[in-house]
């Protein structure tokens, strides 16, 4: 699996499950920032394991591939490191 098919995934099920614990008749947050940041903090925990390296590290990957996609393929491609 490719690893925007897997954060896309790993996104989609944290966001399914997002609000599944709150009780029936409770009301949804308004904000849909709300909880954004533990959500990409699990995604990025989730990754982490998976790949075998740091929750940090992966949180900078997870942002040069969303907003440097010239620069992951250089890191996807071992020619950098994300560090």
């Amino acid at each position: 699996m490719e690893f925007t098919e897997l954060v896309e995934e790993l996104r989609e099920k944290a966001r399914s499950q997002r609000f599944a614990n709150l009780k029936k008749g409770e009301e949804v947050p308004e904000s849909p920032a709300l909880g954004a940041r533990e959500l990409r903090g699990k995604i990025a925990r989730t990754l982490a394991e998976r790949a075998g390296i740091g929750k940090s590290s992966m949180e900078y990957l997870i942002a040069v591939q969303r907003d440097e996609p010239g620069l992951f393929e250089r890191v996807k491609s071992g020619e950098i490191t994300i560090n």
